[in-house]
């Protein structure tokens, strides 16, 4: 799959008045990752400390998104006293829509496809 990028704002659903700027990217040797130049959280020491998010919101130019099941941590290598870098690792980047609430997120039917799976099909002996 091909690497993608979005920048943009980003905000947890209750506080959409803090807005956070930030990169959300997928690439095939990381996954899907936030990184967002400031902190959606106040972490009680500048260690590094991992709090878990349901929900994260996001717009772009182009996309509104939702991040869903979010590992956060405020990266303490990067960081210094006056600016917070904190990295978040959803499970999953829902594109297209915003969701507030994890039991919003219900899905009637879905669609996949696979790149060059016709061309296994017609291998012989594959039945159809």
């Amino acid at each position: 799959m091909e690497n993608i990028e979005y920048s943009g704002y980003w905000w947890l659903p209750l506080k959409e008045d803090e807005k956070i700027a930030g990169t959300l990217t997928f690439t095939n040797d990381e996954g899907i990752k936030l990184r967002l130049m400031g902190s959606l959280h106040n972490y009680s020491s500048r260690k590094e400390q991992f709090i878990n998010v349901p929900i994260i919101l996001g717009v772009t130019h182009e996309e509104i998104i939702t991040l869903y099941d979010c590992s956060t941590y405020l990266d303490i290598r990067r960081s210094s006293r006056r600016f917070s870098i904190e990295e978040c690792c959803p499970k999953l980047a829902l594109i297209g829509r915003h969701f507030t609430n994890p039991n919003e997120i219900l899905f009637h039917k879905a669609e996949v496809q696979y790149s060059y799976l016709s061309y296994w099909g017609e291998l012989p002996g594959i039945k159809k």
